[in-house]
């Protein structure tokens, strides 16, 4: 892939999908800045410099200039659809205190093009924005402040709103890994009625889209404008219909106990498909492929564990 950065700004570089990102950067021969808190820097490796800054806007945009980044990605926050009083602050500050610092510090370092990752969660049913989670609330009022920028500052970006991402190196208890580790083990799992509608994307096909819009925001005529894309599958499926795949493929039955749990708070049956996806993007990862590369990486884990 044709890439113009030659040093970008990444959140999230320890969570699931910034893994990924970090190293399609490093395969692209692009030095990745990978921002954290302090004490939470990863292993050391080629291409890829550890940037521990505390989380006042100042520091991170000292931080930000010290690095000097063509491009940032923002792949990190806080993820979590159901809250307590002990989590608010910290998803403010991870979703919605960190975007605005990101924001100001591409101002101040000359304009520094912002590729954002959002959720379909923002959205409900009739596709208006109608957030069902605290979390879902803070990637809202995120995507906002990130519009300011780009019409008041001359900002460039895009958010892209994904679904559920699933694959290898996805250690958070997860649905799609849920139901893998539940089919190995043979152990059984309490879940809802399963009768939702989800899209499921392949964390592959997440970053490639991350890649691409890349590109796009870093052309000229990009600047002054927040372009809100999908990336999706393009097919749903529910959680029992999931399962049975998941049987199919590995000859495993998966003790599942449906309707053991009410569904969550404000979840949504049907999924929202609204804004555009990103042009030149599709899905390349079908979910049975997917499926059955996952489920064996996992027994192999579960056999060396």
């Amino acid at each position: 892939m044709t890439f113009s950065s030659s040093r970008v700004l990444l959140t999230g570089a320890t969570g699931f999908l910034g893994q990924h990102v970090k190293t399609a950067l490093i395969e692209a021969g692009i030095l990745a800045g990978c921002l954290v808190r302090p004490g939470r820097k990863g292993p050391a490796s080629k291409n890829v410099t550890w940037l521990e800054s505390p989380t006042e806007t100042e520091a991170i945009v000292e931080t930000a200039r010290g690095f000097a980044p063509d491009l940032i990605f923002h792949c990190g926050g806080r993820v979590l659809t159901e809250h307590s009083a002990s989590d608010v602050d910290d998803l403010v500050q991870s979703n919605l205190l960190l975007t605005t610092a990101l924001c100001e510090a591409g101002h101040l370092c000359g304009g520094l093009p912002i590729v954002n990752l959002g959720t379909c969660l923002e959205h409900g049913e009739s596709g208006g924005l109608s957030p069902n989670s605290l979390y879902a609330a803070t990637k809202v009022a995120a995507a906002s402040i990130i519009s300011y920028y780009c019409e008041q500052r001359n900002a460039a970006a895009i958010t892209l709103k994904a679904p559920v991402i699933y694959g290898p190196g996805e250690n958070r208890p997860r649905l799609v890994r849920l139901l893998i580790d539940a089919a190995i083990s043979g152990q059984a799992i309490d879940l809802s009625p399963g009768e939702q509608e989800l899209d499921v994307l392949h964390v592959r096909d997440a970053v490639a889209a991350v890649m691409l819009a890349a590109q796009k925001v870093a052309k000229p005529e990009a600047a002054g404008r927040h372009r809100i894309c999908q990336v999706t599958s393009g097919q749903t499926i529910t959680p029992r219909l999931l399962a049975r795949e998941i049987e199919n493929l590995s000859g495993k039955k998966v003790p599942a106990n449906w309707g053991a749990r009410p569904y969550k708070s404000g979840e949504r049956m049907k999924h929202w498909t609204g804004s555009p996806q990103l042009e030149g993007w599709s899905p390349q990862v079908d979910l049975r492929t997917g499926l059955a590369e996952l489920m064996e990486s996992s027994c192999l884990q579960s056999e060396n564990a």
